[in-house]
């Protein structure tokens, strides 16, 4: 088995879903990072294209959503992927905010800001999106749903043994 095949293999999706906003990340293993970035999901027609050339393009096994309850502003959204990825024959599961808490507990991160420096520092090509440490008026900075995706899946990965090779 080549390596690309081996990679496509592996690739889990991890999306952080928000009224406008998809962040995202592609892990081509619980150590390496393929893509990341952001993805405006503004109408459900333009969203839902949107997604369908992220899931062409980064061509996961699975995608990964945290598991949010029934917010309004994020609930088309997700009900979105969640029909895409599964007429694409792609699984989608979810983490729970608990799981994503105790994983990231364990290495004593309490809050948003530590936990993108402490994912910068796990994926070194995230290092120059780490957003600057807000004051408490300031709006979350934009980079921020990449650095959540990112949480979303190491957390999912680390806490499902079977796909952590």
């Amino acid at each position: 088995m080549n390596a690309e095949h081996s990679d496509q293999q592996g690739r889990v999706l991890a999306l952080d879903v928000r009224g406008r906003w998809l962040g995202f990340v592609v892990f081509a293993s619980q150590t390496r990072l393929l893509d990341f970035g952001l993805v405006r999901i503004t109408s459900s027609h333009r969203g839902g294209v949107r997604f369908v050339r992220l899931l062409h393009a980064s061509r996961p096994r699975l995608v990964v959503l945290q598991r949010l309850g029934k917010r309004p502003d994020t609930r088309s959204s997700v009900q979105m992927i969640v029909r895409l990825s599964r007429c694409l024959s792609v699984p989608v599961d979810y983490v729970s905010k608990r799981t994503m808490q105790r994983h990231f507990n364990a290495f004593g991160i309490r809050n948003k800001e530590q936990r993108a420096t402490f994912l910068a520092h796990q994926f070194p090509e995230l290092l120059w999106r780490v957003p600057p440490k807000r004051k408490r008026w300031q709006h979350e900075h934009q980079n921020m749903p990449i650095f959540d995706a990112a949480a979303i899946g190491t957390a999912y990965i680390h806490s499902n043994k079977e796909i952590t090779s």
